[in-house]
Order: C-alpha cells, then structure tokens, then sequence
C-alpha cells in the first residue's frame, strides 16, 4: 500500500514538472534562436526533472476524494480567472494607463483585503496567494493575449496548475511567477496549435 501511494507520488509529480518544462522550453524555443542554446537547456531541465522526481516522496499530493476539496479547487480557478480578467482590464483598457504592475498591485491588495473577511485563516492565506497569482497572469501584454478570452482560459489554467502544486515546492521563491508563466503559456501554445489567431 505505502509503495503504491510512492509511486502515485512520483507518477504526480513528474507530470506537473513535465507541464513546467514544457511550458518553458516551448517559451525559450520562441525567444532563443541557436539550437546549441535549446538542446542543452532542454538537457538541463531533464536533468533537473528527473532529480526532482526522484526525492517526490516528501511531496503531498492534492486529495480530492470528498467534495470540499473538489469545491475548493474549483472555487480557486474561478478566483485566477477573475484576478487574470481584472488584472489585464485595468492593464489594458483605462483612461489612466496604469500599467500591468500597478494593475496587479492593486488586484493583489484588494484579495489581501477580501481574505481578511475570510473564517479560515489557512483557506484565506490560499485565496489572497490564488489571487495575487492569477494577476500575474493578468500582467500579460495585449500584444500576446489579444483578448479577454485568452487571458480567462490561461487564468484558469493557472488556477488548475495552482490547486495541483499548492502543497508542491511550499516556501519556494517565485512559485507563483512560474505557475502563472505556466498557465500563460500552455495559453499561447493551445491558440497557436489551434490556430485561433
């Protein structure tokens, strides 16, 4: 039984860190034109991957065996995608051209705000984190996401990718940067292999 959920474990893990390095070698693809430059890049986070699967057993995996946790999951999708939405309309479409920074800053404090209202210290402490990320998603130039569609789809996407990591790589440095650089762009993958634009 215990060598089964190790295994569950690991297979888990490898796939969110295949969703991560997909992600970036697909950007860095884009960005970087020498194929020296990708293949040991690629190299290095297959290296990098395999490392990290191999000490998953101290990684928790997400249960959603009951209704709450499916609930929550949910719940914190909709929340990104909200941030995202909010985030990039105040970006992008206002008379005062804020800008994407204060944009987030301020969608960012205003789910700080929100997640004091919470009963749940810990489920509030999640919201405000969900929220902050999903307006990094938000942060994305019109020249890359086009439309409120495209940023709502990688908004929820970044709220998936968020529920499936939250108790993956806790207390690490820029977690959220990645999960929503992640969500953006299995976004741009997904409409450039669809063709959409």
């Amino acid at each position: 039984m215990i060598k089964q959920k190790t295994q569950f474990k690991i297979f888990f893990t490898s796939i969110v860190l295949f969703i991560f390095l997909l992600a970036f070698i697909f950007a860095i693809f884009v960005e970087q034109p020498t194929y020296l430059f990708r293949f040991s890049l690629f190299l290095f986070f297959v290296g990098t991957s395999i490392v990290l699967i191999k000490k998953s057993e101290f990684i928790a995996i997400p249960k959603f065996k009951n209704k709450n946790n499916l609930r929550e999951a949910l719940l914190l999708s909709l929340v990104s995608l909200l941030a995202a939405l909010t985030t990039y309309g105040i970006a992008n479409f206002n008379s005062l051209h804020l800008g994407p920074i204060i944009a987030s800053s301020f969608v960012g404090c205003i789910g700080w705000i929100l997640s004091k209202f919470m009963v749940n210290k810990l489920d509030a402490k999640t919201f405000a984190l969900c929220v902050y990320c999903g307006s990094f998603v938000g942060m994305s130039s019109s020249k890359i996401m086009p439309d409120f569609l495209v940023v709502g789809t990688a908004g929820v996407i970044c709220g998936i990718v968020f529920v499936l990591s939250k108790n993956i790589f806790v207390g690490v440095g820029g977690k959220l940067g990645t999960i929503a650089f992640v969500g953006s762009a299995l976004t741009i993958l997904l409409v450039s292999l669809l063709g959409i634009r």
